[in-house]
């Protein structure tokens, strides 16, 4: 195992290839080796309130900030294109593609899964009940989806309705949970997320937990040697 310092404001991982690491910060994005964390030419700066960071099919990379501004970048980390999401005050986190290229977005505020098409329209707006952090869409068409104090990861259809969870500061009281940004979902079906530690919840609970599809737990890890609170996990296949 392996630890380096990464930028203030660093949030959002992605594989990008085989020993590539895309990790965004406050101020844009960089590339590691996935073997020793060494960190790659790729790499861009000079932006503010940077949340999230995609590497795309076509090899360009989109950067999120959290007020709505989405940078597009060529494969030189030269800026291309950037537009403002139209919604007013918006407080924004991870960003993903669907498969039909729309950007699912998790929101604080509003606090809904976003689905957003290349121009900044937003398509869909479905609430959640609490605050947004990560949001897919699933083959169903419904979204799953981070939220914040519940410390769930929760299935909603387009009428904003859940489907299912797991997770919960209620349902699983002895785990100590806090609070759940990232999270992965596995091939199984089943859910590893993150349990934020702030606010001087240090030392308090575990960092990461696996949950099944009846909400049971599977696994769970921490270290309080090695990390404070995880804000985010990826998942290496």
């Amino acid at each position: 195992s392996w630890s380096i310092n990464v930028p203030k404001g660093s949030r959002d991982i992605q594989l990008v290839a085989p020993n590539t690491l895309l990790v965004s910060h406050g101020t844009g994005a960089a590339e590691y080796q996935l073997s020793d964390g060494k960190q790659l030419k790729w790499s861009v700066s000079g932006y503010k309130g940077i949340q999230s960071a995609r590497r795309l099919a076509n090899g360009q990379t989109i950067l999120l900030s959290g007020n709505g501004k989405v940078i597009t970048l060529d494969k030189d980390a030269k800026e291309l294109d950037s537009i403002q999401i139209k919604y007013k005050r918006l407080d924004l986190r991870m960003l993903r593609v669907s498969p039909e290229g729309n950007w699912i977005i998790g929101s604080k505020r509003p606090r809904a899964a976003l689905e957003i098409n290349a121009k900044g329209d937003i398509l869909h707006q479905t609430k959640i009940p609490g605050k947004g952090y990560t949001a897919i869409k699933l083959s169903n068409g419904n979204y799953l989806a981070s939220t914040g104090d519940e410390c769930k990861v929760v299935e909603v259809n387009s009428d904003g309705n859940v489907v299912r969870f797991v997770g919960g500061k209620n349902e699983h009281p002895d785990l100590k949970l806090d609070f759940n940004s990232g999270w992965n979902l596995l091939d199984n079906g089943n859910i590893i997320m993150t349990n934020w530690l702030g606010h001087k919840k240090h030392n308090t609970a575990s960092h990461l937990l696996e949950f099944d599809s009846d909400n049971k737990l599977v696994w769970q890890w921490d270290d309080h040697e090695v990390v404070k609170q995880v804000t985010n996990l990826l998942v290496i296949k």
